[in-house]
Parts: C-alpha cells; sequence; structure tokens
C-alpha cells in the first residue's frame, strides 16, 4: 500500500515570528517588574513553568500563578493581551504560502507538530488561520492538548498513530536541533526559507 508523503511543521520562529523581546517588556510593565524577573519565572524553576504551560496548563492558572507571584492583579484581558504579544507575525508570509501551496499540489499532506501553551495556540490561529488552508485543524498537533512536549518521542509516535503517517515517509521544519533530532523521520532544521526550498527539493517534495 503506497504511503502518503507528509510535511509537519513548528510553529515559533518558522511559521510565527516569536516576539519574546515585546513578551518580556509588556508583562514587566504589567507587572511593575523588570525583563529579568519575568525571564526568571518563566524558565527559573525547575522543570521551567514555560514547560509545565506547554503541557497543559490552562490560561486562568497562568495568569494565576503570575499574578500570586508578583503580588498584581491585573484585569484578565490586559494580561492577555500583554502575554500574546509574543505571536508575533509570520516570519515570511508569501513564501509560507508558497511552499505549502506546492505542498498541497504535489500530494504532500501537512500538519503542526509545535510545543505551545494554550493562550498562545488561540493567539496563534486567530492571527495565522488565513496561512493554514492546506493544514486541517486535525493534523494540529499542540503540546498543550497532548500533555507532551517535543522532544518526547511519545509526541511523534501520537502524531503518527493519530494521522496514519510512517516515519519513512514524513518531513519535519523546526528550529531547534533536538526537536529534529528527535523526529522518527526526515527532520530539517530551520534557518531561512531559501534553504528549506532547496532541502524540500532535493528530497522530491516541491519542484
Amino acid at each position: 500500500m503506497k504511503r502518503d508523503k507528509w510535511l509537519f511543521w513548528d510553529i515559533g520562529g518558522v511559521i510565527m515570528k516569536v516576539g519574546y523581546t515585546e513578551f518580556c517588556a509588556d508583562l514587566s510593565r504589567l507587572f511593575k517588574t523588570d525583563n529579568r524577573k519575568i525571564i526568571y519565572f518563566f524558565e527559573g524553576e525547575n522543570p521551567p513553568i514555560w514547560h509545565e504551560m506547554e503541557k497543559g496548563w490552562v490560561s486562568l492558572r497562568i495568569y494565576e500563578k503570575i499574578s500570586h507571584h508578583f503580588k498584581i492583579y491585573p484585569p484578565f484581558d490586559l494580561f492577555e493581551i500583554a502575554f500574546n504579544s509574543m505571536c508575533s507575525g509570520p516570519v515570511d508570509e508569501l513564501r509560507f504560502s508558497r511552499i505549502s501551496g506546492q505542498l498541497f499540489e504535489h500530494g504532500v499532506k501537512q500538519g503542526i507538530i509545535s510545543n505551545i501553551n494554550y493562550m498562545h495556540t488561540r493567539a496563534f490561529e486567530d492571527k495565522f488561520e488565513r496561512l493554514l488552508t492546506h493544514i486541517p485543524p486535525e493534523f494540529r498537533f499542540y503540546s498543550c492538548e497532548h500533555i507532551l512536549r517535543k522532544p518526547d518521542k511519545n509526541f511523534y509516535k501520537a502524531v503518527f498513530k493519530i494521522t496514519g503517517a510512517s516515519p519513512k515517509n514524513s518531513f519535519f521544519v523546526d528550529d531547534r536541533a533536538e526537536n529534529v533530532v528527535a523526529f522518527p523521520g526526515t527532520g530539517f532544521m530551520f534557518f531561512n526559507y531559501t534553504f528549506l526550498d532547496y532541502c524540500l527539493a532535493l528530497n522530491g517534495l516541491i519542484p
């Protein structure tokens, strides 16, 4: 039986710019602190709170955790705006759209595998739905919904089980080496769309 080819996309740094500077600045203003303390709050514990959020924390829990930590309780809608400033614009809208369209025309199915929390998931889909024409919602795999994070191989196994894809015919684009190395199929380290174009063409996925 012929197996479909699949290309799975990461989000941050590949489809969407990560506005980490804006995120830290906006939250530091909201909680009347400095950027270093915001960074330490999310990344200083073991495991980092950031990872816990990506494994299923609901939005209200994130809000309560950071508000209690800094002892400031801003309106939730203002917190949500500041928190979602992480979701910046597209890395390269025209080239992503072109490549996604070419993959679709060549019969390559597409999905998303991303470490992401619930709030950023909603913000991403609200801002980028126009670019996801060829990536159906059922093939968007978010860590917060599966309680698993890359590079956990169980996350990839879950993706293969749900999609029916095989590692032999699956490709993955990510900007983190550890995620690419752990992927059971063929992984492409994302540097820019020129390099990605070359990799996809070399593997016969696009002309």
